[in-house]
């Protein structure tokens, strides 16, 4: 029986295959290169559609502080801001918010915004000077008119003087100072009306503004900003100073972390104060009473702090403390530390006459270069 000859196809099955041509090293590594970046550009793709961004961790503090609170409408009006932590919303046209403050009786209030986010005050035409009101809640009125506030009726007192309302529930002197240096003023105000100390000193948690601050400017850096993924891994990657230092057995307690210290809030006062040297305002340096205090006859730290740093600085302080106490008492305040209507004229009636020798230039100029360090 003749052998059939082998077809080429089987033929070639049989032959060797030829060796593989090698891969250079620099080629795998730009293989690996690419494939990297395909797969973290399909994670970040995916992060931004399924992840939603969170605004900053102090806003969203300050948001559940105000819902625990019982006044959950302030945050209508409030927004996140990457430096400041949160701004107050512009261009809000008589909004009524409405609410209660812990055990206090219930506030209703309306509400109006510039387009630069102050609470609206009266344009007065060709201003001679202008009086910029730096502060908190306090200063911002929480639970009185537009037209009830303090400021509104130190304008309304001072013919050819423009007021700048630049309160913010919840504010700091750090985001004060900050604020102060941010605003866009059209001429530098000839005065600084200066009012902190009551939110400085509440521990949130247990981390400072400047910790914070710190914080954030890493998650608005560039790397950051453009991509989701490293602003989750930020967010997601421990912070040392949120965690209180762990005690042992007999140990005691360490108190919580303010969001100023005492030294910190110093300093944020002497920063404002020198602001205001370098742009010829006078500072007023304001110390605002707390409602237990008109039992008590004692000063919190940083209370302390504000009178010791007026002697330093040689800049005119207003005590309202002994004003509460002798002109109304709780009937001043609205609920633990905001002022009521009556409140705000004992504010006013006790800053006017300062504040017109410092208008009329009966008050020395603040101290040199020399006397902040």
């Amino acid at each position: 029986m003749k052998k059939r000859p082998r077809s080429r196809a089987s033929a070639g099955m049989n032959r060797r295959a030829p060796a593989p041509v090698p891969i250079s090293l620099q080629k795998k590594l730009l293989f690996s290169a690419v494939m990297l970046v395909v797969s973290l550009g399909l994670l970040e793709g995916l992060a931004r559609v399924v992840v939603r961004v969170v605004p900053n961790a102090r806003f969203q503090a300050h948001s559940r502080l105000v819902d625990a609170t019982g006044f959950p409408a302030l945050n209508e009006v409030l927004v996140p801001d990457p430096v400041l932590f949160w701004s107050l919303k512009p261009d809000v046209s008589q909004i009524v918010l409405e609410g209660r403050i812990a055990a206090s009786s219930g506030m209703r209030f309306t509400l109006s915004t510039d387009e630069l986010g102050c609470r609206r005050l009266p344009l007065v035409a060709h201003p001679r000077q202008r009086i910029a009101f730096l502060g908190d809640s306090c200063t911002f009125g929480f639970g009185v008119d537009d037209n009830e506030r303090f400021a509104a009726l130190l304008q309304a007192r001072f013919p050819g003087v423009q007021a700048v309302d630049l309160g913010v529930p919840g504010y700091t002197a750090y985001q004060g100072r900050l604020r102060l240096e941010r605003f866009p003023f059209p001429s530098s105000p000839s005065v600084v009306v200066v009012t902190f100390g009551f939110n400085d000193q509440a521990p949130w948690d247990n981390v400072s503004d400047l910790d914070q601050a710190a914080h954030l400017w890493v998650e608005r850096s560039w790397i950051g900003h453009s991509s989701l993924l490293m602003g989750i891994a930020s967010m997601l990657r421990p912070n040392p100073a949120t965690a209180p230092e762990p005690t042992t057995a007999g140990s005691q307690a360490t108190a919580p972390r303010p969001r100023l210290s005492d030294d910190e809030f110093a300093n944020e006062i002497r920063a404002i104060a020198a602001w205001c040297r370098d742009h010829h305002a006078m500072p007023v340096l304001v110390v605002w009473p707390f409602r237990g205090q008109l039992a008590r006859d004692e000063l919190s730290s940083k209370q302390q702090t504000l009178l010791r740093l007026a002697g330093e600085l040689r800049v005119p302080c207003v005590n309202l403390v002994p004003v509460f106490r002798t002109q109304g008492g709780r009937a001043l305040f609205a609920d633990v530390v905001h002022a009521s209507r009556a409140g705000h004229v004992a504010v006013a009636d006790a800053l006017e006459p300062v504040l017109r020798d410092v208008l009329e230039g009966r008050v020395p100029p603040p101290v040199p270069p020399g006397g902040l360090q």
